[in-house]
C-alpha cells in the first residue's frame, strides 16, 4: 500500500491545490478506489490511515486533516492532539468529495509534531501482554524535550516492549518541528 499510495501521491500534486491537507486525503482516497478497482463481490479490501500537513511560511500556519490518524504536538510543555476523522482512505466504494476535518496550528511557539499509526499503539507485549497504548507515548513526548531523543526514546522502547511477541500491523512514527527549514526525524 505504500508504494501505490506515494504513487498516487505524485498524480494527487499534480491536480489538487497542496494548501488544502482535506482534499489532498479526498484526491488519494478516490484514487486508491480507481487504482485498486474495488468490487464488493470479491471482498477484497485495501487501504490505509493516514495524516497531511501543510505549511505555509506567510501564515507561519500548520494545516492538518486526519484519515483515523491523529496529529499530536507539543508547545509549552503541553501535549495538544487533533483528531483525524473516523474512516480510512481506501478499503471501499464510496461517494466524492469526502469531506476531512482541517485542523490549523500556529507556528509562532515553534512546537514540535508527532504522528503515528494505529501499529505502533495496539502492539501486544510488556509482561502483561497487553497493547503498548497511546498513553505511553504521549507520556514520552512530555517527559522529554528534544525531539530527536522522543523519537528514539520511544523507538527503543517499543522494540523493548514489543519483546517476543510477532509484529500485528506496520509501524509508523514521525516526529517534526517547523523552522525556516522543515527538521524531520
Amino acid at each position: 500500500m505504500t508504494l501505490i499510495s506515494t504513487t498516487l501521491l505524485n498524480r494527487v500534486k499534480e491536480i489538487v491545490d497542496l494548501s488544502h491537507p482535506d482534499q489532498i486525503l479526498d484526491s488519494l482516497d478516490f484514487l486508491l478506489e480507481e487504482t485498486l478497482k474495488f468490487d464488493e463481490n470479491t471482498g477484497t479490501e485495501f487501504g490505509l490511515d493516514g495524516g497531511v500537513c501543510c505549511f505555509s511560511q506567510k501564515q507561519n500556519l500548520l494545516r492538518f486533516a486526519g484519515a483515523k490518524m491523529n496529529l499530536y504536538y507539543k508547545s509549552a510543555n503541553e501535549i495538544f492532539e487533533l483528531k483525524g476523522n473516523k474512516k480510512s482512505l481506501g478499503y471501499v466504494t464510496k461517494p466524492h468529495p469526502q469531506s476531512f476535518d482541517v485542523h490549523d496550528v500556529s507556528l509562532s511557539s515553534s512546537p514540535t509534531f508527532y504522528l503515528f499509526s494505529d501499529g505502533l499503539t495496539d502492539q501486544v507485549g510488556g509482561p502483561k501482554k497487553i497493547m503498548y497504548g497511546k498513553k505511553r507515548i504521549i507520556r514520552k513526548i512530555s517527559e522529554i524535550s528534544d525531539l530527536d531523543l522522543t523519537i528514539q526514546n520511544i523507538s527503543q522502547d517499543f522494540e523493548q516492549y514489543q519483546g517476543e511477541n510477532r509484529r500485528r500491523d506496520d509501524i509508523s512514527l514521525f516526529g517534526f518541528r517547523v523552522s525556516n527549514q522543515v527538521e524531520t526525524v
